[in-house]
């Protein structure tokens, strides 16, 4: 072992392994940097996408949550570009080696989930309002930028009305749009869609063309969208855990006071937890026509 790696082996990171990134780890799958933020780092390693991230954002399927981001960052000292080796007990770049301690994931949100409550939406509504990002989704819908505000009521009207093509012709409109390393579209369909899929899985009656909506948008996504984007949309659309999503759907469908969950999806990224919830709470008013 060199001496540099003797000297940092004692400061290993604290890090929790997303449920795609563990296979990952136990084969020390290579890969490469393909983004590095001032809090974030992605990575490919084949076909999939490995997000680096503080864990206050809690749990991603195909992340690695690290309890100290900026210390990890400034360790790795990597680029775009560079290889990289993902273990069990170390990340490599090149030949720096940064160790890893691994831990297990903390408690999941597990709220139960109710039909929604008119009062309780709109009182989440304006604590969005309030407290969430005023860029991002707001911004696109206020000034219905692309033409964003009428494709979500669009997708909203389509569902209902069980109109397939017309739904998906609106969902995928909203790819792509807006600023942001996952851009703010993408963010609102993410919130929108993980809402109807726990609904379902909590024994609500949701639209009965959901499936192939998302199956549609996720088809669309590679030519309208970034990576990184993709690797959220295919987590929320293909219903896997997700701290924000669940979070999202608490504050929307469950019981209680929101604002605990409210606040944990609005704490996610610069507004994608603003456009996350957005997304949620417009699925909630869908989901209104169906009780």
């Amino acid at each position: 072992m060199n001496t540099a790696s003797a000297a940092t082996e004692t400061a290993a990171f604290a890090a929790r392994l997303g449920d795609e990134v563990r296979p990952l780890a136990a084969a020390s799958a290579k890969g490469q940097v393909i983004g590095v933020f001032s809090h974030a780092m992605y990575c490919v390693f084949g076909g999939s996408v490995v997000s680096l991230y503080g864990d206050a954002y809690g749990e991603v399927p195909f992340g690695v949550a690290l309890s100290d981001i900026l210390g990890f960052l400034a360790a790795a000292d990597a680029s775009v570009g560079r290889s990289v080796t993902l273990g069990a007990d170390a990340i490599l770049f090149d030949e720096r080696r940064v160790p890893i301690a691994v831990s297990p994931q903390q408690k999941r949100i597990a709220a139960r989930l109710c039909a929604p409550d008119r009062g309780r939406l709109e009182k989440l509504e304006a604590y969005i309002a309030g407290h969430g990002s005023p860029r991002g989704i707001l911004e696109c819908f206020g000034e219905n930028r692309g033409g964003s505000a009428d494709s979500a009521k669009a997708l909203a009207v389509a569902l209902a009305a069980s109109d397939r093509q017309t739904a998906a012709v609106a969902a995928t409109r909203l790819l792509g749009l807006g600023r942001g390393l996952t851009p703010s579209g993408d963010d609102w369909l993410c919130g929108f869609f993980s809402l109807l899929l726990a609904a379902r899985c909590a024994g609500l009656c949701i639209p009965e063309e959901t499936d192939a909506v998302t199956q549609a948008v996720l088809a669309a996504a590679p030519t309208r969208t970034s990576e990184i984007s993709r690797a959220y949309l295919a987590a929320a659309l293909g219903g896997k855990y997700c701290t924000v999503y669940a979070a999202a759907a608490a504050a929307c469908l469950g019981e209680g006071d929101f604002a605990p969950y409210a606040d944990t999806a609005l704490r996610m990224g610069a507004s994608s937890g603003t456009d996350t919830l957005c997304g949620a709470t417009a699925a909630s008013r869908l989901l209104e026509t169906f009780i």
